[in-house]
C-alpha cells in the first residue's frame, strides 16, 4: 500500500510538472522577460539593441543589467578582458535601467522568439544609428593622435583579429588562412590603390599563428598599419567606419558591422560549437560576405 501512494504521488507530481510547463509556456508571450545583459562592448551592443527592438514593438521586457552593479572592475591593460559598462558612451545610462520580475529566457527560448526580431534590427541601420551614435568630434581627435585621418580610414580595410582570452576560452579559433583568403576577395571587390590595411587585435600578433600577415605588416609599414589594444570604442568607431571589416568570431567586431552604414563586411560561417551553436542563426548580415569556415578547424 505504501509503494502504490508513493508511485501515485510521485505520477501526480509528473503531471503537475507537465502541465504546469505547459501553463507558462502558453501565458509567456503575456508575462515579461527578461533580457540579459553582461559581456563585453560587442554583446552589450547586440544585447541592448535587441531590448531596445523589442520594447519599441511593445513587447514586455525588462534589462537585467545586475552583472554590472554586482561585480567590481578593476582597471587592466587588455581591454578584452575588462568588463565594465559601455553603454553610457552612447547615453545609456547604467542607472537608468531596471530590473522587474519576469522570465529569464534559456537560450532555446531566446532563439525560437527572437531570432526573427535579430534579422530586422539589423537591417534597420537607421536605428541602431540612433541607439548608438557615432560621436564624430571625439573620433576626430583619436584619428589625430594616431596620424590618421578620416579620409585615410574611409579607404582602410580594417581586420580584426582577436586572441587574448579566446586563445584559451574559444571554441573556434580562425586561422591565418581566414583573414588572408578574406582579405584577397576584400581587396579583388574595393580595389588596392591607396588602400591601407590596419589590423586591430587586443595582443601584439603571434608568428606562430599569423606568420604571413606579422611578416606582411613588417615589410610593408606604409601599408599595413598594426594597432595593439588601446581605448576600445575607439577601436570600434575605427572598424564600423572603414571601407571594408573583416570580422572575427566576436561579438566586438560583428556588432561594428551591424553598425556600418556603407562598406563591405566579411564575417566567418561559425561562431561557436557545442552547446551555444544555436546562436550562430544570429550573426548574419544582409549585405556582408559570409566565409565558410569549416575548413579552418
Amino acid at each position: 500500500m505504501r509503494n502504490f501512494k508513493m508511485k501515485l504521488v510521485g505520477k501526480t507530481r509528473q503531471l503537475q510538472i507537465r502541465y504546469q510547463s505547459r501553463l507558462v509556456r502558453f501565458f509567456r508571450p503575456l508575462s515579461t522577460h527578461i533580457i540579459h545583459i553582461d559581456g563585453g562592448l560587442g554583446s552589450q551592443i547586440m544585447q541592448y539593441s535587441l531590448y531596445s527592438w523589442l520594447k519599441n514593438e511593445g513587447k514586455a521586457v525588462a534589462l537585467d543589467a545586475s552583472y554590472f552593479r554586482n561585480q567590481t572592475i578593476k582597471p587592466r591593460v587588455n581591454w578584452v578582458d575588462v568588463r565594465p559598462w559601455r553603454l553610457d558612451r552612447y547615453g545609456h545610462s547604467l542607472e537608468d535601467q531596471r530590473i522587474k520580475k519576469g522570465y529569464r529566457l534559456r537560450d532555446k527560448d531566446f532563439m525560437h522568439l527572437y531570432s526573427e526580431s535579430y534579422s530586422r534590427i539589423l537591417e534597420d541601420k537607421q536605428f541602431l544609428q540612433y541607439l548608438f551614435p557615432l560621436n564624430l568630434q571625439e573620433f576626430l581627435k583619436s584619428l589625430y593622435t594616431h596620424g590618421t585621418t578620416l579620409d585615410q580610414v574611409r579607404n582602410s580595410v580594417v581586420i580584426h583579429i582577436r586572441q587574448g582570452d579566446f586563445v584559451t576560452a574559444a571554441s573556434l579559433l580562425l586561422p591565418e588562412d581566414y583573414y588572408l583568403d578574406s582579405l584577397s576577395i576584400v581587396l579583388e571587390k574595393i580595389g588596392r590603390t591607396n588602400t591601407q590595411i590596419i589590423i586591430v587585435s587586443d595582443q601584439t600578433l603571434d608568428s606562430n599563428r599569423f606568420p604571413n600577415l606579422a611578416a606582411l605588416a613588417e615589410k610593408n609599414a606604409q601599408q599595413y598599419k598594426v594597432m595593439i589594444g588601446g581605448d576600445e570604442i575607439f577601436i570600434h568607431n575605427l572598424m564600423r567606419s572603414c571601407k571594408a571589416l573583416i570580422c572575427s568570431n566576436s561579438t566586438f567586431s560583428f556588432s561594428a558591422a551591424m553598425l556600418k552604414i556603407e562598406g563591405v563586411s566579411v564575417y566567418p560561417e561559425k561562431f561557436y560549437e557545442g552547446e551555444t551553436a544555436e546562436l550562430n542563426v544570429l550573426f548574419k548580415l544582409e549585405s556582408g560576405i559570409e566565409m565558410s569556415n569549416s575548413r579552418f578547424k
